[in-house]
């Protein structure tokens, strides 16, 4: 990671995973048995999804990726106050195949939108439009790696580990997405591996607040729902402020508005981002020849030494 990326990612202020119906009072997401371990436990899970234009990124549309983080202890009470607020005829909510015709959805979004400032949860978003940075791309890897979704991902990581009390870890519980799904792999590995930005760090200064990741389907849990939930509503409301949709689903908003991080990247970030990361490589690939040199240099002295 680069010094521009750290920089130019900064918030605004303001698990093997089994299926669990949304009516059970804990989620197999939190158990310890499916937890990877390690000698500091992450205490705090971050459930994240992704908004995208379904007819691709090349779109002209926004794109959000967004979800909660919290503590097992705040998780736990998600699941049995998420049920009664989405109501008995829901076995669960996904925004997508909402019908906004009828006032009993309204009603249903805004008990929805209380639940996770309820639970004790932080929202972390992060939005990004490719089409105005687009130009920017001018190599064919450039458009993976600095696709939106990215951007985005990447910058929600980083949000999150910086809001994260001080010598905490993280659990990231990612949406499955196929096509950049290996990309971002790559990217928590590279977050991950960092040693550069001391607010990344634990205590000691070498351990990464970043303690492992995992994806998995929407469906396999509930705890992506809320995520479900802000993502959509995010996008809703880039898309246009006084739509239906945005309007009935801004409640989420309003319910804790100062709490979390979120931003929406501009030309100006990404291109940081893009600048350092190409800086970066750059000087790797100085030192790679430096090295070699160094090398040859060092068998050339030794087939002239006589001894």
């Amino acid at each position: 990671m680069t010094n521009d990326e750290a920089e130019t990612t900064r918030p605004n202020k303001g698990i093997n995973i089994l299926a669990a119906p949304s009516t059970t009072l804990r989620d197999n997401v939190l158990d310890a048995a499916f937890r990877i371990p390690h000698d500091n436990l992450p205490r705090f899970l971050f459930v994240l999804t992704a908004y995208l234009d379904e007819s691709g990124q090349e779109q002209d549309d926004w794109m959000f990726i967004a979800g909660y983080m919290g503590t097992d202890e705040a998780w736990e009470k998600f699941p049995g106050l998420w049920a009664e607020a989405i109501g008995p005829q829901r076995k669960n909510l996904h925004m997508k195949e909402l019908r906004f015709t009828k006032l009993a959805v309204q009603k249903m979004l805004a008990k929805a939108a209380l639940v996770p400032k309820k639970c004790g949860l932080i929202p972390i978003a992060a939005g990004v439009r490719l089409k105005d940075y687009a130009d920017l791309l001018l190599e064919e890897k450039d458009i993976l790696l600095h696709a939106a979704y990215m951007q985005c991902c990447r910058a929600v990581t980083i949000f999150a580990m910086r809001s994260l009390p001080e010598n905490e870890r993280l659990e990231i519980v990612f949406e499955r997405q196929d096509q950049y799904g290996w990309l971002a792999e790559m990217e928590f590995h590279k977050i991950a591996s960092t040693v550069e930005h001391p607010q990344l760090l634990m205590a000691d200064g070498k351990t990464s607040k970043l303690a492992s990741w995992r994806f998995i389907e929407k469906k396999d849990t509930v705890l992506c729902e809320p995520a479900d939930y802000l993502a959509y509503t995010l996008l809703q409301h880039a898309r246009n402020k006084n739509s239906i949709k945005s309007r009935w689903t801004y409640p989420l908003i309003a319910a804790d508005p100062k709490s979390g991080a979120a931003a929406l990247l501009n030309r100006e970030h990404v291109k940081g981002i893009i600048i350092g990361e190409k800086k970066q490589t750059i000087l790797a690939m100085l030192e790679k020849v430096k090295q070699m040199i160094l090398d040859e240099e060092a068998k050339r002295k030794n087939s002239e030494d006589p001894t």
